[in-house]
């Protein structure tokens, strides 16, 4: 470059200042806002994205450790169901055992009731019996007494033909009085047998009654108690079946059947409450799977901001310096041109 050349007005001094201006001197921050305010994105995703690797952590230790808490509770729920199975069979058991035991009962029962129908068919019959003959005896009595009327009225009536002419006719109404009121009595007395002949009739028409009705119950008890032998022996062979069934579970001792009922009762509530605490599992379970997916989702959106700010801070670092390089050449330019005046 040539030197320059003083012209013929070049001042005797230069007109020089004691200090540069400011502008001329200062240079651009190397750390801008948007430099700054990239740096404090990055760094708050990444403690985010600590606390929340750290959340998704805590939240695999939770499914995990309810998962076991869910295995041991549905391998309990299998042993009350087997022991609700035992249970309902020996409920079963000693359902059968009481029956048995009530058929046999009542058999005794209906032995003795059929001992007593046959005292008492007995006695009907042996009742039907004797009016059978005491009305036999009366018939053949009101024949007999039916052929002697007969007879005094013959008698009567001869008596009543012969009546004296002249003598003898007081003791003629004599005998035909006499035979008049024999005819009389024997009537009377022929009219109370046949009265009670009918009675006897109707005593025996009733006595028959009781008869058929004693024969129809100690039909009915025979059919009960033939029933119920059967019932029985059905009885006591389901219950030997059930016994080999149950084996070392089968009661060892009479257990009322209420007892027993009672302890269903309890396996049953046991497991409604496993039930439940199985559902709040599952649902705790759900609950932290979904925790998990929304914390990766996070981590997956923390990452592609991480990506953007990292890129927002290359960017600023770049138009950091690249302005920081402009400001450089601008002050050079001024200084020179300011020289150069």
């Amino acid at each position: 470059m040539a030197s320059p050349q003083p012209g013929a007005t070049w001042p005797d001094a230069l007109p020089l200042e004691r200090e540069l201006p400011a502008e001329l001197v200062t240079v651009p921050p190397a750390d801008s806002p948007e430099l700054s305010a990239a740096r404090t994105n990055v760094l708050t995703l990444g403690e985010e994205e600590i606390a929340l690797a750290r959340a998704r952590d805590e939240a695999g230790a939770a499914i995990a450790r309810i998962e076991g808490e869910m295995a041991a509770a549905l391998m309990k729920d299998k042993e009350i169901e087997v022991e609700i199975g035992t249970t309902t069979q020996v409920i079963d058991y000693l359902a059968a055992t009481e029956q048995a035991e009530a058929a046999r009962q009542a058999i005794t029962l209906l032995e003795e009731q059929k001992a007593h129908r046959v005292r008492a068919g007995g006695q009907v019959t042996q009742r039907y019996r004797t009016l059978e003959a005491s009305i036999k005896v009366t018939e053949e009595e009101l024949k007999a007494r039916a052929e002697e009327i007969t007879a005094v009225d013959t008698q009567l009536t001869t008596e009543r033909g012969e009546e004296p002419v002249l003598f003898g006719k007081d003791t003629w109404r004599q005998r035909v009085s006499e035979l008049e009121a024999e005819l009389e009595g024997r009537k009377a007395a022929y009219g109370q047998r046949q009265n009670q002949l009918n009675q006897l009739r109707i005593e025996l028409s009733a006595a028959g009654v009781d008869v058929q009705t004693e024969q129809a119950q100690n039909g009915l008890v025979d059919r009960q108690l033939a029933d119920t032998r059967e019932r029985l022996v059905l009885l006591l062979t389901s219950i030997k079946e059930m016994g080999a069934t149950l084996g070392s579970s089968r009661p060892a001792r009479p257990v009322p059947l209420t007892e027993a009922h009672a302890a269903m009762a309890m396996l049953q509530q046991g497991r409604a409450e496993l039930v439940q605490r199985l559902d709040r599992l599952k649902a705790e379970v759900r609950r932290q799977k979904d925790e998990g997916l929304r914390i990766l989702a996070r981590l997956k959106q923390i990452g592609v901001e991480r990506q953007h700010m990292e890129a927002m801070l290359q960017s600023t670092q770049v138009a950091a310096t690249q302005g920081r390089e402009a400001a450089l050449k601008q002050l050079a330019a001024q200084r020179r041109a300011a020289v150069e005046r």
